[in-house]
């Protein structure tokens, strides 16, 4: 309902933000550095904004640790000095999670050093989030094929599967959108 009810989508947010920052830093100078900064803390402060209660702000430790870029660099220094570093990674699953393929891309906490990143042991989840575990698995498998293969039907299946969407109607309708916004894309199907 919070999604819903915003003004505008996340991802609009900030294309807005980011095609006002780019001609700002341009033409910064040695004020670069600080534009940038206020930029990825407000970003970061908006994370998630529509679905926390009204007025409730992010934690500043969470704010502080940075955004993906910290994490970024917090692995690339891991694997250079071989100092260990405890982070949550989206890694191959290699039987993390048991019920999963071992190639499945899975986001778990990780301990990373100059060998590379290792999932670290998790407990196993109920066969609810198994499920959906799987079937987001499954979707982005097919968003995959589709993307590289041209599958259209993969496409599809990916649309209708898709927990948020379960629906053939809804998932033929999204495609159909994508189609139209994006006129080369029917070439591409196989």
């Amino acid at each position: 309902a919070g999604i819903r009810a915003a003004e505008q989508a996340r991802g609009e947010s900030i294309d807005r933000q980011q095609a006002r920052l780019y001609p700002q830093l341009a033409a910064a100078g040695p004020e670069a550095f600080g534009l940038w900064e206020a930029a990825r803390r407000s970003r970061e402060e908006g994370y998630l904004a529509e679905v926390r209660p009204l007025g409730q702000e992010r934690d500043e430790t969470d704010l502080a640790g940075g955004g993906y870029e910290q994490v970024a660099l917090a692995a690339m220094h891991a694997l250079l000095t071989d100092a260990p570093v405890q982070l949550i990674l989206n890694v191959r699953n290699r039987g993390a999670v048991r019920a999963l393929p071992p190639d499945a891309v899975v986001e778990l906490p990780c301990e990373i050093d100059g060998r590379g990143a290792r999932p670290l042991p998790v407990s196993s989840p109920d066969l609810h989030q198994l499920g959906l575990m799987a079937q987001l698995k499954d979707v982005e498998r097919d968003t995959v094929r589709a993307a590289t293969e041209g599958d259209r039907q993969a496409a599809l299946r990916a649309f209708t599967l898709h927990p948020l969407i379960g629906s053939a109607s809804v998932g033929r309708d999204l495609l159909a959108g994508y189609e139209k916004a994006f006129p080369a894309l029917p070439e591409l199907w196989r």
